[in-house]
């Protein structure tokens, strides 16, 4: 019988150089899957307004986890505080468009397919706890109709 322990296998930690305004960077062509995990759990979780996934923040969220998780670009802790402006900066200049020309194509679709399949469920997840709820309330009115109705009666 074959045996993993003796195949030698590592993650692979390969990376690509970009260059973008004289700026040279890195971008891995593979996450862990741990921290793919959290970067569309996250994502997903970020992107909740008003209990429902704001696909265009989805996006945003999830590019910005890419640039960050994917690169070797320093990240200050004021741009990780707002991340919507900071988005618009790597997206309108260009620099977006750049990183994604070096993540693997299967990558990127993964970690996309992945966050709009657990958005899906959430809002799902959430309309039925709305619906479910508003059942209930029915059938809270319905017995309290119920009991005013016998309770009316009793006293005729």
């Amino acid at each position: 019988m074959a045996s993993l322990a003796k195949m030698n296998l590592s993650v692979n930690d390969e990376v690509k150089v970009g260059v973008f305004n004289d700026v040279e960077f890195s971008v891995k062509q593979y996450l862990p899957f741990q921290e793919k995990v959290y970067l569309v759990t996250a994502s997903v979780k970020d992107s909740v307004i008003d209990g429902y996934v704001n696909q265009m923040v989805l996006d945003c969220t999830l590019h910005f986890g890419i640039v960050e998780l994917y690169t070797d670009l320093n990240i200050t802790k004021k741009m990780k505080e707002n991340v919507l402006e900071t988005f618009d900066k790597i997206q309108s200049s260009g620099l977006l468009q750049a990183i994604l020309e070096l993540v693997p194509e299967d990558e990127y679709n993964y970690l996309f397919e992945s966050a709009l399949e657990i958005a899906r469920k959430t809002d799902e997840l959430v309309l039925s706890s709305v619906d479910g709820l508003a059942s209930q309330r029915m059938n809270s009115e319905a017995i309290l109709e119920t009991i005013k109705g016998t309770t009316e009666e009793s006293k005729e």
